[in-house]
Protein backbone atom coordinates (compact mmCIF):
# COMPACT_ATOMS: atom_id res chain seq x y z
CA UNK A 1 0.00 0.00 0.00
CA UNK A 2 1.47 3.33 -0.78
CA UNK A 3 -0.95 6.44 0.45
CA UNK A 4 -2.39 8.22 -3.35
CA UNK A 5 -0.84 12.00 -3.80
CA UNK A 6 -1.26 14.20 -6.79
CA UNK A 7 2.64 14.02 -6.73
CA UNK A 8 2.81 10.54 -7.98
CA UNK A 9 0.09 10.40 -10.18
CA UNK A 10 -2.43 8.19 -8.00
CA UNK A 11 -4.98 10.97 -6.68
CA UNK A 12 -6.67 13.38 -8.95
CA UNK A 13 -8.55 16.56 -6.66
CA UNK A 14 -11.92 17.51 -8.57
CA UNK A 15 -12.71 14.92 -11.29
CA UNK A 16 -15.55 16.40 -13.38
CA UNK A 17 -19.35 14.83 -12.80
CA UNK A 18 -18.74 12.98 -16.30
CA UNK A 19 -15.75 11.43 -14.95
CA UNK A 20 -17.16 10.30 -11.79
CA UNK A 21 -21.07 9.16 -12.92
CA UNK A 22 -22.66 6.86 -15.16
CA UNK A 23 -25.81 8.98 -15.00
CA UNK A 24 -24.37 12.59 -14.34
CA UNK A 25 -27.07 14.52 -15.06
CA UNK A 26 -28.94 13.22 -11.53
CA UNK A 27 -25.72 12.69 -10.03
CA UNK A 28 -24.34 15.74 -10.26
CA UNK A 29 -27.06 17.90 -8.45
CA UNK A 30 -27.03 15.41 -5.24
CA UNK A 31 -22.88 14.59 -5.16
CA UNK A 32 -19.68 16.06 -4.96
CA UNK A 33 -16.94 14.87 -7.07
CA UNK A 34 -14.24 14.72 -4.33
CA UNK A 35 -10.57 13.24 -5.65
CA UNK A 36 -10.49 10.35 -7.87
CA UNK A 37 -8.05 7.59 -6.33
CA UNK A 38 -5.78 4.59 -8.41
CA UNK A 39 -6.83 1.40 -6.82
CA UNK A 40 -3.55 -0.05 -7.12
CA UNK A 41 -1.97 2.38 -4.69
CA UNK A 42 -4.07 1.20 -1.82
CA UNK A 43 -3.67 -2.99 -3.25
CA UNK A 44 -2.25 -4.10 -6.03
CA UNK A 45 -4.18 -6.33 -6.73
CA UNK A 46 -6.99 -3.79 -8.16
CA UNK A 47 -6.85 -1.78 -10.81
CA UNK A 48 -9.26 1.23 -11.72
CA UNK A 49 -9.65 4.21 -10.16
CA UNK A 50 -11.90 5.26 -7.81
CA UNK A 51 -13.80 8.43 -7.17
CA UNK A 52 -14.60 9.92 -3.87
CA UNK A 53 -17.76 11.53 -3.95
CA UNK A 54 -19.75 13.40 -1.26
CA UNK A 55 -23.40 14.55 -0.96
CA UNK A 56 -24.15 17.68 0.04
CA UNK A 57 -27.55 16.81 2.29
CA UNK A 58 -28.33 16.20 4.95
CA UNK A 59 -29.03 20.11 5.80
CA UNK A 60 -29.72 18.38 9.71
CA UNK A 61 -29.45 14.56 10.89
CA UNK A 62 -28.07 11.78 8.17
CA UNK A 63 -28.79 11.79 4.99
CA UNK A 64 -31.65 9.31 3.84
CA UNK A 65 -32.61 9.70 7.54
CA UNK A 66 -35.90 11.01 5.88
CA UNK A 67 -36.67 8.42 2.85
CA UNK A 68 -36.70 4.95 4.36
CA UNK A 69 -39.42 4.13 1.67
CA UNK A 70 -36.62 3.91 -1.20
CA UNK A 71 -33.98 2.04 1.19
CA UNK A 72 -32.31 -0.81 -0.15
CA UNK A 73 -29.48 -2.86 1.25
CA UNK A 74 -27.00 -0.25 0.01
CA UNK A 75 -28.61 3.10 0.21
CA UNK A 76 -29.90 3.38 3.57
CA UNK A 77 -29.24 6.04 6.91
CA UNK A 78 -26.07 7.23 7.10
CA UNK A 79 -24.39 4.80 3.75
CA UNK A 80 -24.41 4.60 -0.03
CA UNK A 81 -23.74 2.70 -2.30
CA UNK A 82 -22.42 2.45 -5.54
CA UNK A 83 -21.22 -0.16 -8.71
CA UNK A 84 -17.46 1.31 -9.55
CA UNK A 85 -18.04 0.78 -13.90
CA UNK A 86 -14.82 -0.66 -15.78
CA UNK A 87 -14.17 2.89 -16.74
CA UNK A 88 -14.00 4.49 -13.33
CA UNK A 89 -17.41 6.18 -12.87
CA UNK A 90 -20.09 5.36 -10.19
CA UNK A 91 -23.33 3.96 -10.96
CA UNK A 92 -25.38 4.41 -7.55
CA UNK A 93 -27.22 1.80 -6.23
CA UNK A 94 -30.15 3.04 -5.06
CA UNK A 95 -33.50 5.21 -6.08
CA UNK A 96 -32.28 9.18 -6.83
CA UNK A 97 -35.77 9.48 -4.31
CA UNK A 98 -33.47 8.25 -1.91
CA UNK A 99 -32.24 12.13 -1.33
CA UNK A 100 -34.53 14.68 -0.37
CA UNK A 101 -33.82 16.97 -3.14
CA UNK A 102 -35.24 14.61 -4.69
CA UNK A 103 -38.18 13.09 -2.97
CA UNK A 104 -39.12 16.18 -0.76
CA UNK A 105 -38.10 19.60 -1.81
CA UNK A 106 -38.43 22.60 0.02
CA UNK A 107 -37.01 25.92 0.43
CA UNK A 108 -34.94 25.58 3.21
CA UNK A 109 -33.12 22.51 1.66
CA UNK A 110 -32.40 24.54 -1.68
CA UNK A 111 -31.00 27.27 0.21
CA UNK A 112 -28.84 24.44 2.22
CA UNK A 113 -27.53 22.93 -1.22
CA UNK A 114 -26.97 26.79 -2.27
CA UNK A 115 -24.76 27.08 0.12
CA UNK A 116 -22.90 23.77 -0.22
CA UNK A 117 -22.68 24.56 -4.03
CA UNK A 118 -21.25 27.45 -3.44
CA UNK A 119 -18.57 26.30 -1.00
CA UNK A 120 -17.38 23.61 -2.97
CA UNK A 121 -17.21 25.44 -6.15
CA UNK A 122 -15.40 27.81 -4.04
CA UNK A 123 -12.75 25.80 -3.20
CA UNK A 124 -12.59 23.76 -6.01
CA UNK A 125 -11.69 26.65 -8.20
CA UNK A 126 -8.78 27.67 -5.51
CA UNK A 127 -7.78 23.93 -5.87
CA UNK A 128 -7.55 24.57 -9.39
CA UNK A 129 -5.54 27.75 -9.13
CA UNK A 130 -2.91 27.25 -6.42
CA UNK A 131 -3.25 23.23 -6.86
CA UNK A 132 -3.88 22.99 -2.63
CA UNK A 133 -6.76 21.97 -0.73
CA UNK A 134 -7.86 25.18 1.55
CA UNK A 135 -10.51 25.07 4.14
CA UNK A 136 -12.78 27.61 3.50
CA UNK A 137 -13.99 28.67 7.41
CA UNK A 138 -9.71 29.33 7.80
CA UNK A 139 -9.86 32.33 5.36
CA UNK A 140 -12.16 34.07 7.64
CA UNK A 141 -9.06 34.52 9.83
CA UNK A 142 -5.99 33.59 7.81
CA UNK A 143 -4.50 35.33 4.66
CA UNK A 144 -4.24 32.82 1.04
CA UNK A 145 -0.93 33.34 1.24
CA UNK A 146 -0.12 31.71 4.46
CA UNK A 147 -2.53 28.85 4.03
CA UNK A 148 -1.27 28.27 1.03
CA UNK A 149 2.18 27.21 3.10
CA UNK A 150 -0.21 24.57 5.17
CA UNK A 151 -2.91 23.21 2.67
CA UNK A 152 -5.07 20.65 4.27
CA UNK A 153 -4.60 17.27 3.29
CA UNK A 154 -7.05 15.44 0.50
CA UNK A 155 -6.99 12.09 2.79
CA UNK A 156 -6.77 11.60 6.40
CA UNK A 157 -6.42 7.65 6.30
CA UNK A 158 -5.50 5.19 3.72
CA UNK A 159 -6.55 1.33 3.43
CA UNK A 160 -7.45 -1.61 6.65
CA UNK A 161 -7.76 -1.48 9.61
CA UNK A 162 -10.05 1.15 10.48
CA UNK A 163 -9.33 3.11 13.30
CA UNK A 164 -11.05 2.19 16.85
CA UNK A 165 -14.18 3.47 17.82
CA UNK A 166 -15.62 5.62 15.59
CA UNK A 167 -19.79 6.08 15.04
CA UNK A 168 -20.23 5.29 11.90
CA UNK A 169 -19.30 1.80 13.49
CA UNK A 170 -22.98 1.26 14.52
CA UNK A 171 -24.68 -2.34 13.63
CA UNK A 172 -27.90 -1.17 13.77
CA UNK A 173 -27.18 1.42 10.64
CA UNK A 174 -25.37 -1.59 8.24
CA UNK A 175 -24.28 -5.14 8.83
CA UNK A 176 -20.89 -4.86 10.21
CA UNK A 177 -17.66 -7.79 10.80
CA UNK A 178 -15.18 -7.56 13.43
CA UNK A 179 -17.28 -5.25 15.90
CA UNK A 180 -16.63 -6.05 19.70
CA UNK A 181 -18.63 -6.51 22.19
CA UNK A 182 -21.44 -8.24 20.77
CA UNK A 183 -25.14 -6.82 21.26
CA UNK A 184 -24.12 -3.81 23.28
CA UNK A 185 -25.01 -1.35 20.52
CA UNK A 186 -24.83 1.52 23.06
CA UNK A 187 -21.93 3.87 21.28
CA UNK A 188 -19.98 3.21 24.17
CA UNK A 189 -19.76 -0.42 23.62
CA UNK A 190 -19.45 -0.40 20.06
CA UNK A 191 -16.12 -0.63 17.99
CA UNK A 192 -13.38 -3.08 17.02
CA UNK A 193 -9.69 -2.55 15.14
CA UNK A 194 -11.07 -4.24 12.23
CA UNK A 195 -14.91 -3.17 11.67
CA UNK A 196 -16.09 -3.45 8.26
CA UNK A 197 -18.83 -3.76 6.36
CA UNK A 198 -20.58 -6.61 5.09
CA UNK A 199 -22.12 -8.03 1.54
CA UNK A 200 -25.41 -9.55 1.65
CA UNK A 201 -23.28 -12.96 1.30
CA UNK A 202 -21.00 -11.97 3.93
CA UNK A 203 -18.00 -10.77 2.10
CA UNK A 204 -16.04 -8.18 3.67
CA UNK A 205 -15.44 -4.77 2.11
CA UNK A 206 -12.05 -3.09 2.28
CA UNK A 207 -10.87 0.18 3.84
CA UNK A 208 -10.03 2.50 1.07
CA UNK A 209 -9.50 5.84 2.11
CA UNK A 210 -11.48 8.83 4.00
CA UNK A 211 -11.53 12.61 3.61
CA UNK A 212 -12.40 15.49 6.15
CA UNK A 213 -15.83 16.41 4.27
CA UNK A 214 -15.74 19.81 5.97
CA UNK A 215 -12.51 20.75 4.21
CA UNK A 216 -14.27 20.36 0.52
CA UNK A 217 -18.02 21.37 1.43
CA UNK A 218 -19.15 24.25 4.10
CA UNK A 219 -21.67 21.46 5.94
CA UNK A 220 -19.15 18.40 5.23
CA UNK A 221 -18.90 15.44 7.74
CA UNK A 222 -16.09 15.39 10.09
CA UNK A 223 -15.08 12.46 7.92
CA UNK A 224 -15.97 10.55 4.97
CA UNK A 225 -15.49 7.07 4.95
CA UNK A 226 -15.19 5.29 1.92
CA UNK A 227 -15.07 1.39 0.95
CA UNK A 228 -14.59 -1.34 -1.19
CA UNK A 229 -15.88 -5.10 -2.47
CA UNK A 230 -13.16 -5.91 -5.42
CA UNK A 231 -15.00 -9.15 -6.80
CA UNK A 232 -18.57 -7.05 -7.30
CA UNK A 233 -16.95 -4.23 -7.37
CA UNK A 234 -19.09 -2.01 -5.24
CA UNK A 235 -18.14 1.09 -3.67
CA UNK A 236 -19.62 2.35 0.32
CA UNK A 237 -19.74 5.62 1.53
CA UNK A 238 -20.35 6.03 5.10
CA UNK A 239 -20.14 8.89 7.06
CA UNK A 240 -18.64 9.82 11.13
CA UNK A 241 -19.59 13.13 12.87
CA UNK A 242 -18.11 14.17 16.28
Amino acid sequence: MTWPTVEDGTLRPFPSADESFVDPRFAERVLAPLVVVDLAAIDPEWDGWLPIVAPYEPAEGYVGERTTGVHSYFARTNWLGFELTPDGRLDFKGDWSFFEHYAHPSRSLAAHYEDQLAGFTQTRALAREHGALIHLQDLEYYPLEQLLTRPQDWLVDVADPQPYGANWQHPRLFDLGGVEHGEEYGLSGVGGTDVHPLMPNGDRFHFVASVVGAHYLPRGADELLVFFEPTSRTVLVTFDYD
